[in-house]
């Protein structure tokens, strides 16, 4: 869970460096840009990728990469579930999509529509 001060140096930090100041889109660029940037400095390997199944469909802006804050469960299979945390899927205005997510599902360039089932790489908020 993100906490006020998180949420305050996301902003600030996006800032600094010149990204959006949006709430969402400010966590993102943290996320993308900022906390690679500190795992190198401290010497710290970058995360591996992890993936999740889609439990839910939602459509994609066709020719951008869409990051989208998801909430993680599992179901009855044991298979790590991506449910969008916000009913519009990813705008960069909604601070609300970042209260609920635990990871940010990436959605490639090519995608329009990811369906129920689909095999999403994700990338898990520390």
């Amino acid at each position: 869970e993100t906490t006020r001060e998180e949420y305050d140096l996301f902003r600030l930090t996006a800032r600094q460096l010149g990204y959006q100041s949006m709430a969402t889109a400010a966590a993102i660029s943290f996320e993308l840009f900022v906390r690679p940037l500190v795992d190198a400095l401290l010497g710290r390997d970058a995360p591996a990728a992890d993936h999740a199944v889609a439990a839910s469909g939602w459509t994609s802006p066709e020719g951008r990469r869409q990051l989208v804050p998801v909430a993680l469960s599992s179901d009855q299979a044991g298979r790590l579930l991506a449910t969008p945390t916000h009913s519009r899927g990813s705008a960069s205005h909604m601070v609300t999509s970042l209260a609920g997510a635990h990871a940010l599902a990436e959605v490639p360039e090519d995608v329009v529509a990811v369906e129920p089932g689909d095999v999403l790489t994700i990338r898990r908020f520390a």
